[in-house]
């Protein structure tokens, strides 16, 4: 059993309307399932008039199966909305036994990272994305926009800059390093102790933060999406502390919302 032979026989940047896609979706058959958030994303950013055209095609066989762009039509769809895309199709020579166009192996590569489709450096690329999946309505999807994250980097690029961009075994949690920037922004001193616990000058912390540290260590709390909160609300706590204050808390969404309260005053 092999691949039918195929060929392009057009190639041309297409107006694709609502309907058209739908009539383009209707070949869509044995494909992957679709992603949901993927869809919502590029939906967004079609809604929004963001939506770029790059150069993917849309591939079509001659005997009507949809062969790759699922993910966009589906959007263009939900979105309502008349692009340009490039539309290719395919012509398969018909041969007893063989493979289908639709089975022609796509080379869809590795994904790029949202630090490779923003230029920024990839721990700030994750921290800016934390802060929005956390503190902004819709989130979850929102944050794989490389438009959107590269507007919040804009505003607060000053505050974000001063995190210790090398990998260090010690305790760099993105969730706690997206708090310590809000600190920050709030005015707390909060990056030469931090820095110090990096480099693991132990001997130079408050004995809350050693503390704190082993106590998230050992599971003092659960994981998940309540393991996050707590990063965040306990990181919190602890930058607008002088002393050695409790820091593992138990009632988490007062230090929640002072957070997502300072993050809409960075966003201004």
């Amino acid at each position: 059993m092999k691949y039918r032979d195929t060929k392009v026989i057009d190639a041309r940047l297409t107006r694709i309307t609502p309907e058209m896609a739908t009539r383009m979706l209707s070949g869509n058959k044995d494909n992957r399932a679709i992603n949901k958030s993927r869809v919502t994303l590029y939906a967004k950013a079609m809604k929004e008039g963001r939506w770029v055209e790059n150069g993917q095609t849309i591939i079509i066989s001659t005997d009507g199966f949809l062969i790759d762009g699922q993910h966009r039509l589906t959007a263009l769809v939900a979105a309502g909305v008349t692009l340009e895309m490039l539309v290719v199709k395919l012509e398969s020579k018909d041969n007893e036994g063989d493979l289908t166009a639709r089975h022609i192996p796509i080379d869809i590569g590795q994904s790029r990272t949202l630090a490779n489709t923003t230029g920024l450096h990839p721990r700030v690329a994750s921290i800016i994305r934390q802060m929005v999946w956390t503190f902004e309505e819709g989130g979850q999807t929102i944050s794989k926009d490389p438009q959107i994250i590269m507007d919040r980097y804009e505003k607060i690029k000053d505050s974000i800059e001063i995190v210790p961009k090398k990998n260090m075994r010690t305790y760099s949690n993105v969730y706690i390093l997206a708090t310590l920037v809000l600190a920050d922004f709030e005015g707390y001193e909060v990056w030469p102790t931090y820095n110090d616990l990096l480099n693991r000058n132990y001997h130079l912390l408050p004995e809350v933060w050693a503390s704190w540290m082993r106590n998230i260590e050992n599971g003092e709390t659960k994981g998940g999406v309540e393991k996050e909160k707590y990063f965040i609300a306990n990181t919190w706590r602890l930058a607008k502390s002088k002393g050695k204050t409790r820091v593992i808390v138990k009632d988490i969404e007062g230090e929640l919302a002072e957070c997502r309260a300072v993050y809409r005053r960075m966003m201004k």
